[in-house]
């Protein structure tokens, strides 16, 4: 079985018999009271019927190194509890430091699609801003050059009689 602890607290996995690759697929939660300084400690145990439980090996994992929101998932090798213990095998885990705000992983995850959303709706909104902005120049531009022009190249399109003492208007 596998021992998990944070600080007091403590989560034992179930006891899988007769395998030398035990897999455990189970979940805990735990309350982290100091980011800083708490590590999560995995202990493999070899669970015996008459005799005390002995230890195969341990790994710890330091919370601070765990970004909140993003998995760490990775394989590690067992150390040694002691010095005289034989430690072979390493260890397949996977963890997650939720936001406190967060109650559950579905909950982080709700709110992660929520922001996706509501990124999309203003990447939504900002594209058909765009898109009226572009058919409104087109359209001017469109409007200007289906000004008319006179006829005739000699006829100016501005004209003014300017002669000396008389007021232009």
């Amino acid at each position: 079985y596998c021992s998990v602890t944070l600080g007091k607290q403590l989560v034992k996995t179930r006891v899988i018999k007769k395998t030398l690759v035990p897999v455990w697929n189970e979940e805990c939660e735990f309350e982290v009271r100091n980011r800083r300084d708490d590590t999560l400690v995995l202990e493999i145990m070899d669970w015996n019927r008459v005799t005390a439980d002995v230890s195969i090996g341990f790994i710890s994992l330091p919370i601070k190194q765990l970004v909140p929101g993003r998995a760490a998932d990775s394989w590690r090798e067992l150390e040694k509890k002691n010095a005289k213990d034989k430690v072979s095998g390493e260890v397949h885990f996977w963890a997650m430091l939720i936001d406190p705000e967060y109650q559950t992983l579905a909950a982080a995850q709700e709110d992660a699609r929520r922001l996706l959303t509501e990124s999309q709706l203003k990447y939504d909104m900002l594209k058909r801003e765009q898109d009226r902005q572009v058919e409104l120049f087109r359209r001017a531009s469109a409007q200007m050059h289906s000004v008319s022009r006179p006829s005739t190249p000699s006829q100016p399109l501005f004209h003014a009689d300017v002669s000396p003492g008389r007021s232009t208007p």
